[in-house]
């Protein structure tokens, strides 16, 4: 089994060269936000969810498309989709264009085929961190999504 932790987290900027880092991290479901309609500005389109995500090495645009869906702890099953970030909300009252680097943001994210079911493991924020039931899922595309599969192969040698 994979663990994309295998690929330590200090070591992520220093793959930009080879193209690991254009990664957005799906930590949540912010299920609080949305009870309390922090969120109702932002019209849900259908297959979209709210997601709270995070990227580590570069800013990632409204209308970013991925294709490759993958969690934490079993890199190797990975599901290839269509997903595209559509809005990025930085607090409940302020939306912008992007998700900064760095930066924690209440993010919409469009899988027009259809939500995968791989997306059942994303953690409401209101529960506690359960490894056999939640994991951490990532989006990013076919070509960068290779080069991690290559990565921790190599590591595991």
């Amino acid at each position: 089994m994979l663990e994309f932790s295998n690929l330590p987290k200090s070591k992520i900027a220093e793959k930009m060269d080879i193209g690991i880092s254009d990664v957005l991290f799906l930590y949540e479901l912010p299920v609080e936000m949305l009870e309390r309609g922090n969120l109702d500005t932002l019209p849900l389109l259908p297959n979209s969810l709210f997601i709270g995500c995070q990227t580590w090495c570069v800013d990632m645009k409204v209308g970013k498309e991925f294709d490759v869906l993958f969690s934490h702890h079993e890199v190797e099953k990975f599901v290839a989709t269509k997903a595209i970030l559509m809005s990025v909300k930085i607090n409940p009252s302020y939306e912008i264009d992007y998700l900064p680097v760095g930066q924690y943001g209440i993010c919409m994210i469009n899988f027009p085929e259809g939500k995968p079911d791989l997306l059942n493991k994303l953690r409401p924020e209101n529960e506690e961190n359960n490894k056999d039931r939640y994991d951490r899922l990532y989006l990013t595309q076919k070509k960068m999504f290779k080069k991690i599969l290559k990565e921790l192969n190599d590591k595991n040698l």
